[in-house]
């Protein structure tokens, strides 16, 4: 998330950054889980899909993506997504394993609006040191 350093840097009030980057990251994951959804559906449709529930692949990515999906499950990918994972990376997980498309989104806008909420307060409270940079 750095957009809202970008945004910052323009001299933008903060509820301006707020909103600006909280309604870039709903309208972004929106686009991205119906837009992955509807690839996962089609790629599973033609057995071409690199997401498959009972074939088992084992790499250092599917290791990992296996240990967060199984020990924090769906909410640790959707509070990681904003800030660990892009957007469209966490909506393509998001979509491969779970169904629902408007949990996903609904949590998401959650998430996205409470790590707005923090950049924002952040770069606010730091505005001084970082206008040195920009």
């Amino acid at each position: 998330m750095t957009f809202p350093i970008a945004v910052f840097a323009k001299g933008l009030t903060a509820p301006v950054v707020y909103l600006i980057t909280t309604l870039g990251g709903i309208s972004g994951a929106t686009f991205f889980v119906y837009a992955w959804g509807e690839v996962v559906k089609f790629l599973r449709k033609r057995n071409i899909i690199f997401f498959r529930r009972n074939k088992p692949v084992f790499t250092k990515r599917s290791r990992r993506l296996a240990y967060v999906k199984s020990n924090y499950g769906f909410w640790g990918l959707v509070i990681l997504t904003p800030v660990l994972f892009s957007i469209p990376l966490g909506a393509l997980i998001l979509a491969a394993y779970y169904p629902n498309k408007r949990r996903i989104i609904k949590c998401l806008t959650l998430t996205i609006a409470i790590w707005s909420f923090i950049m924002v307060i952040v770069l606010f409270t730091f505005r001084d040191w970082l206008s040195q940079f920009f």
